[in-house]
Order: C-alpha cells, then structure tokens, then sequence
C-alpha cells in the first residue's frame, strides 16, 4: 500500500514537471518567433510592427522540393530576392507556406511561390496517338529511348515518363 501510494506521488510530480514543462516550450516558441520577427525587421531596416506575415496553404510536395531547391539554395534566392522569411511547415501530404516581411514583399514572394505550385500541379496522362507516336518513334539502340526521353523532357522543362510493356503508358508532369 505504501509502494502503491510512492508510485501515485511519483506519477503526480512526473505529471505537474510535464505541465510546467509544456508551459516553457510554449514561451520559448513564441519568443523565438518574436526575435525572428525583431531580427527580420533589423534586416530589412524597418520596424517589427511594419511586418507582414501571410501563410500559403496546401503547397503539395513536389511544389515544396522546388521551392527549396538543392540544399535550400532556391529558397534563399526566393528570400533574397523579396526580402521575406519563408518557413515551410510539413503538414501531412503537404506543406504551409509562412512569409513574413514588407507588405510589397510578401505579395511578390506569395505569387512566385503560388507559381511554382501552378506548374508543379500540371500532371497530365498522355492519351493513345500521343503514346503511339512516341512508341513508334524511340530511336533503337543502347540508351537511344532514355536519350529521346531526357531530349523531350529537357526541351519542355517537364518529366515524362513512358512504361513499356502490358502495361504501356506515360505521363507529363510539370
């Protein structure tokens, strides 16, 4: 019975330490997005009450891998380039988009990146006579159809994809 109650007491101090605990985390949270904001202002030479911040919702993941770039370089250009913060948060299948920075800032980097999501969302399945000319037309030979595929793609700046095959398809995407 003694054990019993030390385990009640132990479980109840355990339970008060995680509270206090949830209640820093939150502090801590909403300071570091205070000085984020006081260190963007600073960067931008103006006030933190002259910031703007807007969130572009349902960014799909392919979307988020170009608005990123290889190790983040396109998304410190996107930065740059607006002079906004852009912090993207994985919500699931897809990402939230925050900007914060100058009004007329803000706007441009919200239309570049609704842009990107607009051309990542094309993805169109090829129909039948496409597929046949395609088919029909893949030169021969070692790496002759991988180069007749990468040509296309590279010309029109999307993927395509072709499945040979009983199950003979393709897709465009971007």
């Amino acid at each position: 019975l003694a054990l019993d109650d030390a385990i009640k007491a132990a479980k109840h101090k355990r339970d008060a330490a995680r509270k206090a605990l949830e209640g820093v985390d939150s502090e801590q949270s909403e300071l570091r997005a205070y000085l984020s904001k006081f260190l963007l202002a600073a960067q931008l030479g103006c006030r933190a009450s002259e910031l703007t911040s807007v969130e572009v919702r349902e960014v799909a993941e392919e979307a988020r891998a170009r608005i990123l770039g290889r190790g983040g370089q396109a998304l410190r250009a996107l930065e740059q380039d607006c002079r906004v913060s852009v912090d993207l948060d994985r919500k699931g299948a897809t990402s939230v988009a925050r900007i914060s920075g100058l009004e007329a800032g803000v706007a441009k980097a919200v239309a570049k990146i609704k842009a990107i999501a607009a051309q990542v969302a094309l993805d169109v399945e090829l129909t039948a006579p496409v597929l046949l000319v395609l088919w029909n037309r893949r030169p021969t030979g070692a790496g002759a159809a991988a180069r007749l595929v990468d040509e296309i793609a590279n010309r029109h700046q999307v993927k395509l994809e072709l499945r040979g095959g009983d199950e003979r398809g393709g897709r465009v995407h971007g």
